[in-house]
């Protein structure tokens, strides 16, 4: 069993990296993109990462931006909060070669993205604009506005294609600055009362675990609200 805070390797899937190593951490704090979700998403905008550039707006420790840069995208970037999530992104670019390539930002994503991903400055590249948004869920404590804060980024940022992963029980926006909504995805699997505390929450961010097991049609206590609450960010970390 893992502790909160274990590395673990992965192979990386496909393109010119494909069978190098890349090192994701285990932890509370960040989650690294489901397998499932990243293959989809090469599988599905193969053709347009390549000679792309590419920002994993949440990068934890920089799968996806690995991954671009393995399918031929010319540059990526990576923004990454957590210190130790961010000593292993440091270590997966030089250990794989792609410091030429790939910039990687220490600090919140909010602060820093609109200054470093500029858009006179992508414009100028030539190249087409993708953004990767894997952020954390809404439903864990203190990010009760992220998908507000992330909508607002985006429509900011005015990428060629931008990929949203969230929640399916929220409904985002079907235009976001010039960009409007392609295609959708579904990938989790919850059970009716992990959906019916996820919505809950999603609708009384500053409620109590007390007062949401209130709610609840069949309630229950501040532990069985927790054990439901953890168990959604499990399910999104297997």
């Amino acid at each position: 069993m893992q502790n909160k805070q274990d590395s673990y390797e992965i192979n990386i899937a496909s393109g010119a990296l494909k069978g190098r190593k890349i090192t994701l951490l285990s932890s509370e704090k960040t989650r690294s993109t489901k397998s499932i979700v990243a293959d989809s998403f090469f599988d599905s905008l193969r053709d347009e990462v390549r000679d792309s550039v590419f920002a994993e707006l949440f990068g934890g420790c920089g799968l996806m931006a690995v991954r671009a840069l393995s399918e031929g995208a010319s540059r990526a970037f990576a923004f990454e909060k957590d210190k130790a999530s961010f000593g292993v992104l440091s270590k997966n670019r030089k250990n794989l070669g792609l410091d030429e390539r790939f910039e990687i930002f220490f600090g919140d994503t909010f602060s820093l993205a609109l200054d470093a991903l500029n858009g006179s400055k992508i414009k100028n590249w030539n190249s087409r604009f993708i953004l990767y948004l894997d952020p954390p869920f809404s439903i864990r404590e203190g990010f009760d506005n992220i998908y507000e804060k992330c909508v607002d980024l985006l429509s900011k940022l005015d990428p060629d294609i931008a990929v949203f992963e969230h929640l399916s029980s929220v409904t985002l926006p079907k235009s976001i600055g010039k960009l409007t909504l392609k295609k959708s995805k579904k990938f989790e699997k919850m059970d009716e009362p992990l959906k019916e505390i996820a919505e809950l929450r999603l609708k009384n961010p500053n409620a109590s675990l007390v007062e949401l097991g209130q709610m609840l049609e069949k309630t229950v206590g501040k532990s069985g609200v927790n054990y439901r609450l953890k168990k959604i960010v499990e399910l999104a970390n297997d």
